[in-house]
């Protein structure tokens, strides 16, 4: 279950950053971590830290609450249908 849930928070985080126009290496390098990293964190490899989740959220402009905030400009349209994936594993 824990590999779904990190390529759910990775998806939102790709989501989250295409949005801003920001390339891996730019969240990166405003954080100091490898954009390896990144990558990993995006595609599920790895889960992302609260401490590392907090950085990337201020580099995006957004609350650690706002990353959350799966809404209608995410995949997930409803809490619900994110809850079912969770589940789903």
């Amino acid at each position: 279950m824990m590999k779904s849930v990190n390529k759910i928070y990775g998806k939102r985080l790709k989501e989250l950053r295409d949005n801003k126009n920001f390339t891996q290496e730019f969240i990166a390098n405003s954080i100091d971590i490898r954009t390896a990293t990144i990558s990993d964190f995006e595609n599920g490899k790895i889960s992302l830290k609260l401490d590392v989740l907090s950085d990337i959220c201020n580099i995006l402009g957004i609350t650690i609450k706002e990353f959350f905030n799966f809404d209608s400009t995410s995949q997930y349209a409803s809490k619900h249908e994110l809850i079912i994936e969770i589940d789903s594993y």
